[in-house]
C-alpha cells in the first residue's frame, strides 16, 4: 500500500472517530436529560455506530488499481530486449572473404616471362660473320711480319758458349725462298740499342743471315726486333723477345717473312 493511499485511509478514519465521539457526546446529553420513562433503549443506535466502520473496507477497492500501473512497467523492459538484435547485422564481415579472389591475377604474370627466352635465339645468326674476319692479318700496313715462333737455341757460332746472349735469323720473300734484298735489323730495349744488315752472318743463312749480341752473360731480359728498309722506314712490328736465362737457349732465332707484295 502506498502513503498516499494510508492518508486517505487515516483522514477517514479520523473523520469517523469524530463523528463517533460527537454522537456518544449528543446521546449522553440527551440520556441526561430525558426523563426515565421517556428514554428509549439505545442499544440498536448503537449498532449503526459501528456500520460506518465497515464502509471503509469498500474503499480498499482502488488499491487494485494501482496494481495495473505495474504491468505497464513489464512492457517496457520486453522493448529493451529486441534491440541488442541488431548486433548481430555484424555478419557482413564475411563479405571481406572475396578479396582473397585477387591472388589469381598473380599468376597471370609468369606467363609473361616465358616470350623473351625466344628473343636469344637470335643471337647466335651474327657468328657466321666472325670467321670473315680472319682474312684482315693480309691487310697488315707492314711488308713483313713473323713466321712461326721465336726458336731458342744454344751459341754454337763461337767459342764463348754461354758468356753470350744474341738475337739471330734470316729474312725470307713471299714465296718462302731467302731474300737476296739487303735491310736493316735493329734490336733494342730500355737500356740497348743496336742494328745490323741482312747477309752479314752466313750461319743463320747465306744470303740473308744475321746477328746481334745483347749481353755477355745470360740472362731473362726483354729485347724487340723489328726490320726496317736501308733508308730507316719500319717494314715490320716489333717482335718481342724474352730469353730464359738459359746456357741452352741463349740464342733467339727469329724468321721474317714478306706477307704481302709491294
Amino acid at each position: 500500500m502506498s502513503r498516499s493511499s494510508a492518508r486517505i485511509y487515516n483522514v477517514i478514519t479520523g473523520i469517523f472517530l469524530l463523528l463517533t465521539v460527537a454522537v456518544v457526546g449528543v446521546f449522553a446529553y440527551l440520556f441526561a436529560t430525558v426523563n426515565p420513562e421517556d428514554r428509549q433503549p439505545v442499544i440498536a443506535l448503537a449498532t449503526r455506530i459501528i456500520i460506518p466502520t465497515e464502509t471503509p473496507t469498500d474503499t480498499a477497492t482502488p488499491t487494485d488499481t494501482p496494481t495495473a500501473t505495474e504491468t505497464p512497467t513489464q512492457t517496457l523492459t520486453t522493448t529493451a530486449t529486441f534491440t541488442p538484435v541488431p548486433t548481430d547485422t555484424a555478419v557482413p564481415t564475411d563479405t571481406l572473404t572475396p578479396t582473397m579472389t585477387p591472388t589469381s591475377t598473380v599468376t597471370w604474370t609468369p606467363t609473361i616471362t616465358m616470350t623473351p627466352t625466344d628473343t636469344p635465339t637470335a643471337t647466335p645468326t651474327p657468328t657466321p660473320t666472325g670467321p670473315s674476319a680472319t682474312p684482315t692479318p693480309t691487310d697488315s700496313p707492314f711488308l713483313f711480319g713473323i713466321r712461326g715462333e721465336i726458336e731458342f737455341r744454344p751459341n754454337v757460332t763461337n767459342v764463348a758458349g754461354c758468356a753470350w746472349q744474341s738475337v739471330s735469323g734470316r729474312v725470307l720473300n713471299i714465296d718462302g725462298t731467302s731474300s737476296e734484298r739487303r735491310y736493316i735489323v735493329r734490336v733494342f730495349n730500355d737500356g740497348f740499342g743496336q742494328v745490323v744488315e741482312t747477309g752479314t752472318n752466313s750461319f743463320f743463312d747465306p744470303l740473308s743471315g744475321w746477328e746481334i749480341q745483347v749481353s755477355n752473360i745470360i740472362n731473362d731480359l726483354t729485347y724487340f726486333v723489328r726490320l726496317e728498309s736501308l733508308g730507316g722506314t719500319v717494314i715490320s712490328p716489333d717482335i718481342q723477345v724474352t730469353f730464359p736465362q738459359d746456357c741452352n737457349g741463349n740464342v733467339a732465332f727469329v724468321e721474317f717473312a714478306q706477307v704481302r707484295s709491294n
